[in-house]
Order: structure tokens, then sequence, then C-alpha cells
């Protein structure tokens, strides 16, 4: 009778440590398959602008029109690669980071506007070098702006894939006096 009940012990205690090595070898397992299916996801590398992208204002000018008032922008792509587009931000304060988007402001139609960029055209990258182009902004909401930040984008093919860069290297800030 002894025997038996000590029989019993030892294949409960011999089950739950099976169990628990089946566990752990099911995580592990998962982990792994989880990290292979998630490693293809995260860029192994950031995507980047090539050396060379360039962007210039060449004038500026305000128009106080009664309840409009609007800046226009011209500028060429003195650079050595064509661009897509770019963001535009402004600000009332020098000592502030121009953080007032106005790429929802451009007016006219010439122009498309994705993800708070102002593209030249559906056609990717189709601001050449030594091109020139203007943009005129109704800036009414905002007041007195101080400053001006231009950051040109190209699109970029990875992997079969179109990828909007922001050249962040090439970006531009303009002291605006109107």
């Amino acid at each position: 009778m002894l025997l038996q009940i000590g029989n019993k012990k030892n294949k409960n205690g011999l089950s739950m440590i099976i169990g628990y090595v089946l566990i752990m070898t099911v995580s592990i397992a998962m982990s792994v398959l989880v990290y292979q299916w998630i490693k293809d996801y995260v860029p192994k590398e950031t995507l980047q602008c090539p050396d060379g992208v360039s962007i210039f204002v060449t004038n500026y000018s305000c128009q106080d029109g009664g309840n409009s008032h609007n800046l226009t922008l011209s500028f060429i792509n003195n650079g050595r690669f064509s661009i897509d587009g770019y963001f535009i931000r402004a600000s009332t304060d020098l000592d502030n980071l121009a953080n007032i988007d106005l790429s929802n402001r451009l007016e006219g139609t010439e122009r498309q506007i994705a993800e708070g960029i102002v593209r030249f055209s559906v056609v990717d990258n189709f601001f050449a070098p030594g091109g020139s182009k203007s943009g005129k902004f109704n800036v009414s909401f905002i007041g007195t702006i101080k400053k001006v930040e231009l950051i040109p984008s190209r699109i970029e093919l990875i992997k079969g894939f179109k990828r909007t860069a922001i050249c962040d290297a090439a970006g531009i800030e303009i002291i605006i006096d109107c």
C-alpha cells in the first residue's frame, strides 16, 4: 500500500515538470516565430535623401487684401536631384520652432497636398534641378509671420515600393519681414 502512494506522488511530480518544459518550449518557439515575422517589417536603415538635394528661396512677398493676408514664395531647385515636394512650416516668433503647417493653406489647384507635403505634380520627383516655382499661401489665420521653414522631399524606390524621403539636411529657414 505504501509503495503505491509513493509511486503516485512521483508520477504527479514528473507530469508537472513535463508540463513546465512543454510550456517553456512552446513559449520559446512562439518567440522565435514572432521575431522572424516582425524583423522584416522593421527598416534596417533609415530612408535618406541623396547628398546634393537643395531648394533655395529667391524671393518672397506679402500681400494684405483686407480680410486676406497672403505670403508668396518663389524658389528654385539648386540641387543635383529632382525633388517631389516640400514641407512648409511658419512661426510668429524668431525664437520658437516653425510649427504652423502652411501646406493646407496653399492657394490654387496646380499642386497636390498629401500628408503635409506640397507636391509639385502627380509625377514623382517632378521638380528638376534648375527649375523655378512659386507658391501662394493664405496666412490670415496666423498673424505676423517671422520665419518660414522649407524641407524638400523625394520619392525613393525601396524594394519595389515608393517611399517618401524627407530631406532634413536640405531644409532651409527664411526670416520674413512682412
